[in-house]
Parts: C-alpha cells; sequence; structure tokens
C-alpha cells in the first residue's frame, strides 16, 4: 500500500507549512497567550482552508439561541474554538456549543477564554 501524499496533498502540506513559518512567530505566539489565540492568524487559515483542493466538511447546526444553563456554574463550550465562557456575550450563544461543568470541560481539553468569558 503506497502512502505517499499526491502531489496536491504535497502542495496543501506545503502551502501551510510557509504560512505558519511566515505568521506564527515566537513573538507573535507570546502576544496571543492571554486570548488563547490569535485571530489574524485564524482568518488566514480559514483563507488558506477556502482554497485548499479538499471537501470541507459544513455544520448543519443552526446558530443557538442565548440559552440559561441548566445547573448553576456551569460553563458554556464552544465546541468549534475549543474555548469555554463563564460569562459574556458568547456565554450560551455561539453556533456549536454545549453546556459542561468547568472540570468536565477542563479534562476534556477546553480552555478558559479568560477575557469577557
Amino acid at each position: 500500500m503506497d502512502l505517499s501524499l499526491t502531489s496536491e496533498q504535497r502542495q496543501l502540506v506545503d502551502s501551510f507549512a510557509a504560512l505558519f513559518a511566515r505568521e506564527s512567530t515566537s513573538e507573535r505566539i507570546r502576544a496571543a497567550e492571554p486570548s488563547g489565540f490569535d485571530l489574524k492568524l485564524w482568518k488566514a487559515l480559514q483563507e488558506k482552508k477556502a482554497q485548499a483542493p479538499i471537501a470541507q466538511k459544513k455544520s448543519s447546526a443552526a446558530p443557538t439561541q442565548a440559552q440559561t444553563p441548566p445547573q448553576p456554574g456551569m460553563v458554556w463550550v464552544n465546541t468549534d474554538s475549543g474555548v469555554y465562557h463563564k460569562s459574556g456575550k458568547w456565554y450560551g450563544n455561539t453556533k456549536n456549543g454545549k453546556w459542561m461543568t468547568e472540570q468536565d470541560a477542563v479534562k476534556a481539553g477546553y480552555h478558559d477564554a479568560k477575557k469577557g468569558g
């Protein structure tokens, strides 16, 4: 079985490698630590994904309406970004998300939004 990359796959790998080499410097990573992500880099990745010659998985989930947690003290987990919110604009109000205890969210690998979260 041949598991080597096709020329299209190699181009995709090279394209992302170049993007990360150019956009993901140590300084930029450190600057993004307080919020947990770099919005400019995410946008660049989204643009690159749109150009990728592979099928994209589209979410069929409808946007959720802001909700009240089923139990006090729960956090809202944005399942797309991997961030959980304790309060604020996105608390119970993202397209793809679910309620969890903070302990379960951390165990599952989600991280605190910190700012406004």
